[in-house]
């Protein structure tokens, strides 16, 4: 090989090196990036949610796992008014209504830290689900925009389930902050 062509390898080993690092620190520090959820930094989404004194919404929830959906949901003054699954009503139960709204997304993300940190910490019963959870909440009202849990089992592949909000639009007359 001659000195230009090793200069040549040397400039393009150079510009891989320089894009990989480039890629790895967007991956570490961009929008898409899910961080390790604790009680702590939840509590500090939901009181930042709570803080934006928002009331009605409409928002629309990809999920991917086992059960993959999409569901839509309106709140109108804390209660939920319309919420589909794939297009189809859910049932008209209050419990089953809340799970998509912004208050029944935090809760089932308290399900999943208590479980994190009782097995991390080797108080979890039997049973308990042995679960890690990663999280990106809205930085303007502080929603959960992403969630991904991973459930570690003893047999067969660990089940991932996730779930992005695609869209949320406070509704008229609503202060936003």
């Amino acid at each position: 090989m001659n000195r230009q062509q090793s200069c040549m390898l040397g400039v393009l080993c150079g510009v891989g090196l320089t894009g990989g690092a480039f890629f790895l620190y967007l991956a570490a520090t961009g929008e898409g990036r899910l961080t390790i959820i604790t009680q702590e930094t939840l509590h500090a989404a939901e009181e930042k949610w709570a803080a934006t004194s928002v009331s009605s919404y409409h928002m629309k929830i990809e999920v991917r796992g086992r059960q993959p959906a999409t569901y839509e949901v309106k709140v109108v003054d804390n209660r939920v008014t319309m919420a589909l699954r794939n297009g189809k009503p859910l049932a008209q139960q209050q419990r089953t209504l809340k799970t998509w709204s912004v208050p029944g997304m935090f809760y089932t993300m308290s399900v999943d830290v208590e479980n994190q940190t009782r097995h991390a910490d080797g108080t979890a019963p039997p049973g308990m689900p042995n679960v890690r959870i990663r999280a990106r909440f809205d930085e303007k009202h502080g929603y959960p925009r992403r969630y991904h849990r991973t459930e570690f089992v003893k047999r067969g592949a660990n089940p991932i389930t996730s779930w992005q909000v695609t869209e949320f639009v406070v509704l008229p007359g609503e202060q936003s902050d």
